[in-house]
């Protein structure tokens, strides 16, 4: 009875729902200031904005709000009665002789109260929408119609078309997701009644994002050797980071170059939009892994990168990989000049430029929050450092990347005749453009991580390595298998949680 009083005097107490509350309000904040930026744009574009655009999704039950509000409130409220169930059997448990001390069930409560308010959430979230219907409102159309018309997209005087910026142009490219069977009723009609596959995966960011940060919380939560071999812990613990930097943005980066279907189109336009690159370069470099794209052949592609050359002032004939074995790094440089290490320099200086943009109003408004704080000249020298430090960093990918392809493509010719004559036709033009020079712009543009403040590092990492893991992963698969989704996803949220309200655990 007085268990029962208390807990009932606890639930009563409205600071209790506080959490609740105010996860459900970030979550919807945060589902719906996109959306607020895209009225805004609207009207000062004069288009028409769709009645009840903010809350028709965003208020729905099975949404993001409704999910933060769930999880943290859930996990919350239900350290309450699970506490309390926990301490009653600790008490009878004692009485046999078993030690069991408060703090040990109160940690118990506090993990299966995570843990079952993230699998609730989880349903919560998987529940309603189709995941058909969702994966094609986020990563566009799965399959085609035959017949459907195709849209164009200018560049300079070429046209592209949608498939060849966003899907590969071959069946080259492996595509480790399962196939996603068409339900047209002209070809269900042939085919025997058959109830049709239910699939499931819109929650894998989520899933591989909460998974990532409960192995570095359990990574965290090991003892610090003090053997000998502590100096090699302490080499590995540093060099983990930008390792891991390293991996995940090649990972993306030859998705978004490959196969970027792979990637969220949002994801997608954005590195699209950084990077500034001509899409008939990007075009002509997937032609050429296709094996479409051939030296001193003509396939009929010369007007791809001709069409470039006649932009850049050059003949056509600099573009036709019929006539021109390579094709040169002029370009590349995109009307740069000659010089490769001109060509960084000036890109470096036009990323910087435009990411300087972006980081320092974020970090000067940061800066804002602490204006009741003392050392006021401090903080805001602190905020511009780390603002530039992240706009060199975010410049110092872009550059390098496109370093690395030139690299690849102008020094690595150079190394042929010193080569065994086994080993130069890796190093042939036509190798060189099929992957080569891609892979070497991915793999240097990692580097870049070394420019970013060191405590900053840790998060950057944590925003590619889910999204280098779900290029790899398939994006769906059978409904009949997310229960180890929801097991996977429902354990790392616990941990995340549970180490949240554990003190002095900034990094979670």
């Amino acid at each position: 009875m007085v268990m029962a009083g208390l807990k009932s005097n606890r639930l009563r107490d409205p600071r209790v729902f506080k959490p609740l509350v105010r996860a459900y309000l970030l979550g919807y904040l945060s589902s719906t200031s996109p959306r607020i930026l895209g009225i805004l744009l609207s009207i000062i574009r004069k288009r028409s904005i769709p009645e009840d655009v903010l809350n028709r999704q965003a208020t729905a039950v099975n949404r993001f709000p409704a999910f933060c509000g769930l999880i943290i409130g859930g996990s919350t409220l239900l350290q309450l009665p699970l506490n309390d169930i926990l301490a009653s059997v600790a008490g009878r448990v004692r009485q046999k002789g078993w030690s069991l001390q408060s703090q040990q069930v109160q940690f118990l409560a506090r993990f299966l109260a995570a843990l079952c308010a993230a699998v609730l959430s989880f349903n919560l979230l998987n529940s309603g929408q189709d995941t058909r219907a969702y994966l094609q409102e986020k990563y566009g159309n799965v399959t085609q119609a035959p017949g459907d018309p195709v849209q164009t997209i200018p560049c300079g005087t070429h046209t592209l078309s949608p498939e060849a910026i966003e899907t590969p142009t071959t069946d080259l490219v492996p595509n480790t997701d399962p196939p996603v069977p068409s339900l047209q009723p002209q070809a269900m009609s042939s085919q025997p009644l058959s109830p049709p596959p239910v699939f499931a995966g819109k929650t894998i960011d989520l899933t591989l994002f909460a998974l990532i940060r409960a192995l570095d919380v359990l990574i965290q939560s090991l003892p610090t050797p003090t053997s000998p071999s502590s100096r090699l812990h302490s080499l590995l613990s540093h060099a983990a980071v930008p390792t891991l930097f390293s991996l995940s943005s090649a990972t993306i980066m030859h998705a978004w170059f490959y196969s970027p279907h792979r990637l969220p189109p949002s994801y997608n336009r954005w590195i699209t939009n950084a990077a500034s690159l001509d899409l008939r370069l990007m075009e002509a470099l997937r032609e050429a892994r296709y094996g479409n794209w051939l030296y001193g052949h003509d396939t009929g592609l010369a007007p791809l990168l001709g069409s470039l050359a006649l932009d850049l002032n050059l003949p056509f004939s600099a573009g036709d990989p019929a006539h021109t074995i390579p094709v040169p790094c002029t370009l590349v440089h995109q009307g740069t000049g000659h010089s490769c290490e001109t060509h960084f320099l000036l890109r470096f200086l036009r990323s910087w430029r435009a990411a300087a943009g972006m980081y320092v109003p974020l970090h000067l408004a940061l800066f804002l929050r602490r204006r009741h704080k003392p050392h006021r000249l401090r903080d805001l020298r602190n905020a511009l450092v780390s603002a530039s430090r992240s706009t060199t960093f975010l410049a110092s990918f872009i550059a390098l990347f496109y370093y690395g392809v030139c690299l690849t493509r102008s020094r690595l010719p150079i190394l042929r005749p010193y080569l065994p004559p086994s080993i130069r036709p890796a190093l042939s033009p036509q190798r060189i453009d099929s992957g080569l020079c891609v892979a070497g712009g991915c793999a240097l543009c990692g580097l870049s991580i070394l420019a970013e403040d060191p405590a900053r590092r840790v998060e950057v990492v944590f925003f590619v390595l889910p999204r280098a893991l779900a290029v790899v992963l398939p994006r769906w698969y059978q409904k009949r298998y997310m229960w180890r989704e929801r097991w996977i996803f429902g354990l790392s949220a616990a941990v995340v949680l549970v180490a949240s309200t554990v003190q002095n655990r900034q990094t979670v």
